[in-house]
């Protein structure tokens, strides 16, 4: 897109153009740099993005997994807790029963 057609209808928008490290798609991108331009619209210009995404995500991931079990186990043990939604939101098994709702349903099991 022309800057004359882009930036009237962009003032004071963030824009990041995900394909900078090939020229972006826009007639004021500088690969690798941020950077305000004359109309006030912020340009985020990073180089292979995309690579960057997976590593925050694992992490992102491994954040809630370690927040869920500091959630759920005390003094070493996993802490059944009948009552708390989170819990129960994620048990699936529990004395040997299917105690998931929808997984019950899915195994067309009728236990509870």
């Amino acid at each position: 897109m022309a800057r004359h057609l882009a930036w009237p209808r962009l003032v004071g928008m963030v824009m990041a153009v995900l394909t900078d490290d090939r020229g972006g798609n826009r007639e004021l991108t500088r690969p690798g740099e941020n950077f305000t331009s004359d109309s006030g619209v912020i340009i985020l210009g990073p180089l292979d993005l995309p690579c960057t995404v997976p590593a925050h995500a694992s992490l992102m991931y491994a954040n809630n997994v370690a927040n869920f079990l500091l959630h759920v186990c005390r003094d070493g043990q996993i802490d059944v807790q009948a009552q708390d939604e989170v819990f129960v939101g994620t048990l699936v098994t529990c004395d040997g029963r299917v105690v998931h709702k929808r997984v019950r349903k899915v195994l067309g099991s009728a236990e509870s």
